[in-house]
């Protein structure tokens, strides 16, 4: 008889102590999913402002190469004509100097 209440103890903390493993490596795994999400998210996060100031980046070159080029001849009247540029002059305006 009381080897029988022993046996059920002994088994009823086995139960409880494997219970708590297992609760235990539930959380570590939730842990580590949320440890991965983060990089994940970091990385995708990191991608996209990449690719955001990659687009600015080149909106603004553009601007400043079409716009500038167009603004200089609209106020002036002239051909840009600078070293950065090349010389932009059609041949007809290079005769006449």
């Amino acid at each position: 008889m009381m080897r029988g209440k022993i046996k059920r103890k002994m088994m009823k903390r086995k139960i409880k102590v494997i219970q708590m493993n297992l609760k235990e490596t539930q959380q570590f795994f939730h842990l580590l999913l949320a440890f991965a999400f983060i990089i994940v998210l970091s990385q995708v996060a990191g991608a996209v402002v990449a690719v955001l100031v990659a687009f600015v980046g080149m909106v603004v070159w553009m601007y400043r190469i079409l716009d500038h080029d167009d603004q200089y001849y609209v106020e002036t009247g002239k051909r840009v004509t600078d070293r950065d540029y090349g010389d932009v002059r059609s041949e007809a305006e290079r005769r006449k100097l």
